[in-house]
């Protein structure tokens, strides 16, 4: 539906996208997921046509965009600080695009009744929008751009100025209405939690370049690369040539020398006194932190061979410095590029 082949952009010197390459199936959410200044944005806005000197290429449909006003590619943008006009209610707001297209009254009311009801906000179509929630104005922001029924939906970090609970359902929520809606998206953000519950695609950007493209499942699995283990979340990152125990562990676990010269010990596969078995290594050391989160603890333990691992536990028993034991599956044990 959209591919980008090889697109590269500028502004002055200063390089903001390098060579990126990506496909979005029809029905796709595809997130762009990286750091403040990775070029997540300036990506989006290259294809919504906000941005027009690049090299490569951009076309939805078969069709070039190069040459393609934006108000003629019928595209739907949503953006963090919902950008709703204040001198108009609710149902002003969503028909807003509709009014501009000439769309008749009786059918702008509705299409704005109709996804009003869709999406929470039925009863509030005549409310003052400074009057409603961040949830709700999300809402109508959201509202807003489906409006028009665009063929493809962007959101530049949507849930951004949002508290971090609110976050955490809305996202699950926009999934579900963008889906239901049946269109493609592709969705901005900084925060990889996020981008677990709304994409079906993952692409991680760091410095203009696109390091990892996967499923969310696969990405959290398998990460390629230092940088996006790390943005992950990750900080089980050693050098093959540590210690003894580190080639050993790389060894064991059928990494072939001379590939990955940095191995990550995947925090999924490491549990904290469990017996030795086969298929794992263990490791002595002792207890050198806990934070208990709700429903598990993220632990720390400093082994002996002079790593420090972090993995979550469901149930701790041990104490701040007691001596401890952990388990390392092999297959946890995941070859790394620096990037």
């Amino acid at each position: 539906m959209l591919t980008l082949a090889e697109v590269s952009h500028a502004y002055g010197d200063v390089v903001s996208l390098r060579a990126v390459s990506l496909s979005l199936q029809p029905g796709e959410i595809l997130c762009l997921l990286g750091p403040s200044g990775c070029g997540k944005t300036t990506l989006l806005r290259l294809i919504a046509g906000l941005e027009a000197e690049y090299s490569g290429s951009i076309s939805f449909e078969g069709q070039d965009l190069s040459a393609l006003p934006v108000h003629q590619r019928g595209f739907g943008l949503m953006f963090q600080d919902f950008a709703l006009f204040p001198h108009l209610d609710v149902a002003g707001n969503i028909a807003y695009g509709l009014k501009q297209r000439g769309i008749s009254r009786e059918a702008r009311t509705k299409i704005t009744r109709d996804l009003a009801a869709r999406i929470g906000l039925a009863g509030l179509e005549k409310r003052d929008v400074a009057a409603l929630s961040g949830g709700q104005k999300q809402r109508v922001a959201l509202a807003r751009s489906l409006a028009p029924e665009p063929r493809l939906l962007m959101l530049d970090e949507p849930l951004g100025s949002l508290d971090a609970p609110l976050r955490d359902a809305l996202a699950l929520e926009l999934r579900r209405i963008i889906k239901q809606q049946g269109i493609s998206a592709i969705y901005v953000t900084h925060d990889h939690r996020e981008a677990y519950a709304v994409a079906d695609r993952i692409g991680v950007m760091r410095r203009g370049a696109l390091e990892q493209l996967d499923a969310p499942h696969a990405l959290y699995q398998r990460p390629k690369t230092a940088f996006v283990a790390r943005f992950l979340g990750m900080t089980n990152i050693f050098p093959r040539q540590q210690n003894a125990f580190t080639q050993a562990l790389a060894a064991a676990s059928g990494i072939p020398r001379g590939q990955g010269e940095i191995i990550l010990v995947h925090p999924g596969g490491i549990a904290l006194n469990s017996p030795p078995r086969a298929g794992a290594m263990q490791a002595h050391g002792k207890l050198s932190s806990a934070v208990f989160r709700g429903d598990y603890y993220d632990v720390a333990v400093t082994a002996a061979e002079g790593m420090r691992l972090a993995f979550p536990v469901k149930e701790l028993a041990a104490s701040i410095g007691a001596k401890v034991s952990v388990s390392i599956d092999y297959a946890a044990v995941i070859a790394l590029r620096e990037s």
